[in-house]
């Protein structure tokens, strides 16, 4: 595990009194911090699927003790978090490991950003506000697509470009596909992750010859 990049600034318990949602940049899957007072949940997702789970209480020191000698500190600085696991494969399935280096997440990238995003999506398509519609999956790409796996990345894009192509613009439609044929090569290697990433893909390459494209 690497150790702290640069001097964090140290907190006590007593000032954490804060509620936010990191994660990873650049997941293949998951890497997600939650933090909430001197609670903490933090998951990680492998590209075969493994997970490194651990969820606890931080003691004063930002430190937190596991079995078998895991031991986790924390530090903050701004929006940037690093966590510090030492001796903790017991929380790890196979080949996963937990990262070191967290951001804080815009508000559409949390989890109730995301519900909310999706729920207004649907909204404004019901509605007939189609130009509504796609701007919130644009922001949502803008804000949050650091923090956005291969497959989150794709369905996003997949959404805008089925309503592009429901409104006639086939240019825009081709515009936004275009613009993630990278998250194509994800090295995801789990069945189910795999399954879903394939899908997604197949959605973009029928949108595509929809559009007037080239697929593939």
């Amino acid at each position: 595990m690497r150790k702290f990049l640069y001097p964090m600034l140290v907190l006590s318990i007593a000032n954490m009194a804060f509620a936010a949602e990191y994660g990873g940049k650049t997941p293949i899957v998951s890497d997600k911090l939650e933090v909430d007072g001197s609670r903490f949940n933090i998951e990680f997702v492998n590209e075969r699927g493994h997970v490194c789970s651990v969820q606890g209480k931080m003691d004063k020191n930002l430190v937190w003790k596991g079995e078998e000698g895991c031991r986790i500190r924390f530090g903050f600085k701004g929006d940037k978090a690093e966590v510090d696991a030492d001796g903790c494969k017991l929380y790890c399935g196979e080949g996963a490991d937990f990262p070191s280096v967290y951001y804080k997440l815009p508000q559409i990238c949390t989890k109730s950003g995301v519900k909310q995003m999706e729920k207004s999506f649907q909204t404004a398509l019901k509605m007939g506000k189609n130009s509504q519609a796609i701007q919130l999956k644009q922001d949502y790409l803008k804000q949050c697509g650091e923090f956005l796996n291969p497959t989150e990345t794709l369905a996003a894009a997949n959404d805008a470009a089925g309503v592009y192509l429901k409104q006639n613009d086939k240019a825009a439609c081709n515009k936004v596909l275009d613009a993630v044929r990278d998250s194509y090569e994800a090295p995801i290697l789990g069945r189910d992750l795999s399954d879903r990433h394939n899908a997604e893909i197949g959605r973009a390459e029928t949108l595509k010859k929809q559009c007037g494209g080239q697929a593939g």
